[in-house]
């Protein structure tokens, strides 16, 4: 896991959780991902920035991360449910990684401005990955 790779886990889960659950999306993440988040040395306030967030949400992360001691994860309960959304998020990045990856082999070399698009896909936000995955389509159907 990288700095960009945690912010957008951060990012997709909070989008998943909505405005009313942000707060428990956001001290799940550090529950869920605080080893790796400390393993590495990532700061929790850069995270919450990368993602978007304000970097003040940096603490709740941090209290996630020294909560796991004391979680029993509840299966069935909202953690599970967000546990879901982050295994749908990460099937769902991974299909259009994959159209992606086919469709831009297609694409005409004179096309240069895509193919450069091509480094920045995996950092995009969703809405901008579906947004280039439909105008790769359209150079590559001749649209």
């Amino acid at each position: 896991m990288n700095l960009d790779e945690a912010a957008r886990i951060l990012r997709e889960m909070c989008d998943s959780a909505g405005l009313r659950h942000r707060t428990v999306a956001v001290l799940l993440f550090g529950i869920n991902y605080g080893q790796e988040i400390q393993a590495i040395g990532l700061r929790p306030s850069e995270i919450a920035h990368q993602a978007g967030l304000s970097a003040d949400w940096g603490p709740r992360i941090s209290d996630g991360i020294n909560l796991a001691a004391f979680v029993i994860m509840n299966p069935g309960g909202l953690t599970d449910k967000l546990q879901r959304n982050v295994y749908q998020i990460e099937y769902d990045f991974e299909s259009r990684k994959m159209e992606w990856d086919k469709l831009i082999r297609k694409v005409p070399p004179d096309k240069g401005d895509l193919v450069k698009m091509k480094e920045t896909f995996s950092e995009s936000s969703p809405e901008k990955q579906k947004g280039m995955i439909c105008l790769a389509r359209k150079l590559v159907n001749g649209g």
